[in-house]
């Protein structure tokens, strides 16, 4: 069984710790608060420290057959004598009766980067997505904590910064004993104070596809048989019509982001390329089928793993689903209903693509209310994109499109890497 222990609040009236401000830190940021005591206490010469700590950590059990192995990788951010602030030293004495909290008062600065003597014991021969050599230039990742079980093997990791206070006393009087106190620490990268609006859009290369049937002609929409046997034998005097399909994606996703996710799409006619009797006759492009992903792809690094010295998960966030056949249905209940519907209406809420320049592309995120998904959803969890000495996060959205021409059906897939930032920071 795969366990990895988190560090919890841990208090009580013999020692805790108790922030100043809200539960959410930058690189950089100062964390004020106090380490407080209420229990009788009396020792000559009390020592009372508080100090930083933080690691990436991850426990993977790989299975093979009958048997499993259980490898475990952890870096250390920080050196405890850097990192470390003593509150007191000497006497202490809080008598029995006391009912009030004793206040010690503290500030740390949380570091930019981690701290490069923490290395120091790291074997030289260790796998690092990372420059141990420079450890001290990198950036510290955010708090999160991840779980993936397969039938192939079980992982759980996490980032972890938290506070830990502890009181030694001197041993000369019975009783006297080490107490200690933790609260975790939740760190973040920095964002922008609002939601963005700018998702740093692409555009891929396009996608060329041909169409070739008698329907391209307008007031074709049924083949008789004739016309399905000229199909099948590939004659000339079926028209074919050739077009790019054209995308913009995003590059940049926000998690809880309330902004729709841009994802536009427009088909440009290839004229000389397609068949004379159809040349600038508009074509109708409809959505057919639309599935959009966001891949997350977690990457796990150590000497230690056997074979290949990385191990790979992939969790997906689905996006979106979209299937016209749950549109078409409504449209034939309409009709049904007695409502008064174009037997040619693509029906409603159909989604059109435009195939000219003289309209805006189809924006398939605003069309359908597509949003980056929140940090928890159901069993998943979402993290921002980094990478650190044992591990890193990364990220891609996966496409799938088909559109409907004249009757014909094309289809168009695609995945691209894409960076994940956290929530805005107010």
């Amino acid at each position: 069984m795969v366990t990895l222990k988190h560090v919890t609040v841990q208090s009580s009236p013999d020692l805790k710790i108790a922030l100043n401000q809200p539960n959410k830190f930058i690189a950089g940021q100062t964390i004020s608060g106090y380490v407080l005591r209420k229990s009788h206490y009396a020792d000559s010469d009390a020592c009372l420290l508080v100090r930083l700590r933080g690691h990436t950590e991850w426990v993977m059990q790989i299975f093979n057959g009958t048997t499993s192995s259980l490898t475990r990788s952890c870096f250390n951010f920080f050196e405890d004598s850097s990192e470390s602030v003593a509150l007191h030293m000497g006497p202490l004495h809080i008598p029995e009766e006391n009912s009030e909290w004793l206040k010690w008062p503290f500030s740390i600065v949380l570091p930019k980067n981690p701290r490069q003597g923490a290395f120091r014991n790291v074997h030289e021969k260790e796998i690092s997505y990372l420059p141990l050599s420079e450890a001290s230039s990198q950036q510290l990742p955010p708090s999160c904590v991840w779980k993936n079980f397969d039938t192939t093997r079980h992982t759980k990791g996490h980032v972890e910064y938290y506070l830990e206070a502890g009181l030694i006393g001197s041993g000369k009087k019975k009783g006297n004993k080490t107490y200690h106190a933790s609260q975790p620490l939740n760190m973040q990268l920095t964002t922008p104070p609002i939601p963005i609006t700018d998702f740093s859009t692409k555009h891929p290369l396009p996608f060329r596809r041909k169409i070739t049937s008698q329907c391209l002609i307008p007031g074709i929409t049924k083949l008789s048989v004739g016309q399905k046997l000229q199909k099948v034998l590939v004659s000339s005097k079926v028209p074919h019509y050739t077009f790019e399909l054209h995308l913009e994606l995003a590059n940049l996703l926000q998690i809880q982001n309330s902004n729709t996710i841009p994802l536009r799409l427009w088909v440009k006619p290839i004229w000389n390329l397609t068949s004379e009797m159809v040349q600038g006759v508009p074509q109708m492009v409809l959505v057919k089928r639309f599935v959009l992903n966001l891949q997350t792809k977690i990457s796990y690094a150590s000497r230690r793993l056997r074979g290949s010295k990385e191990r790979i998960d992939q969790l997906t966030h689905v996006l979106m689903d979209y299937s016209s056949q749950a549109v078409l249905k409504d449209h034939v209940a309409l009709k049904a209903q007695g409502e008064r519907l174009e037997e040619d209406s693509p029906g409603p809420d159909m989604l059109i693509v435009p195939v000219d320049n003289e309209h805006p592309p189809l924006d398939l995120g605003a069309a359908l209310g597509i949003h980056a998904p929140r940090a928890t959803s159901g069993e998943l969890s979402l993290d921002p994109t980094f990478a650190t000495f044992n591990m890193k996060n990364q990220h891609s959205i996966e496409y799938k499109l088909e559109l409907a021409i004249a009757g014909e059906t094309r289809c168009f897939d695609g995945s691209e890497s894409v960076l994940v930032i956290g929530p805005n920071c107010n």
